[in-house]
């Protein structure tokens, strides 16, 4: 199929930012009902710098992990594997054969229909492997890709 790595498509960024978003602003809602929680008990005022540094911590992540999940998840899908590559602090490589692969299953929320992007993994006996955000064309390129290989395959799982 393709012999070189490939990233997602440019709108699998900005949902990732707009998804990351929403995260955020529910986590900071909780932070905030927990943070007047703890001035209606009336507790000590060391918790609000607690609290402040939670904040800080979420906003650091919502950030920051969109942008590495665009920028160091690569996937390949060659006529006999499957392989995911995470290159940011640690190079992690997954790889199956397609064989080995039980079903897929294909996911996309109300987010990721309007981005028109879907996200597919593939199980196997005792492991799964998640593709990155992809187009719908792509996911369906791909699914039947594996399909056509699994039923030319006469291999025992």
């Amino acid at each position: 199929m393709q012999l070189e790595c490939t990233q997602s498509p440019e709108p699998a960024r900005r949902y990732l930012k707009l998804w990351y978003f929403c995260q955020f602003i529910a986590t900071l809602i909780i932070l905030t009902a927990a943070l007047a929680v703890w001035f209606y008990y009336d507790m000590p005022f060391y918790g609000t710098y607690i609290f402040i540094g939670l904040v800080l911590i979420d906003i650091f992540y919502y950030i920051i992990h969109p942008i590495l999940l665009y920028r160091y998840y690569y996937y390949r899908v060659t006529d006999s594997y499957i392989e995911i590559q995470k290159n940011w602090w640690f190079k992690r490589n997954e790889v199956i054969q397609i064989e080995r692969i039980q079903y897929v299953r294909r996911k996309a929320g109300p987010l990721m229909r309007r981005f028109q992007l879907n996200r597919l993994t593939f199980y196997t006996a005792g492991h799964e492997l998640v593709l990155p955000l992809l187009y719908d064309d792509t996911i369906t390129e791909i699914e039947s890709f594996c399909l056509a290989q699994l039923k030319g395959g006469d291999s025992d799982v």
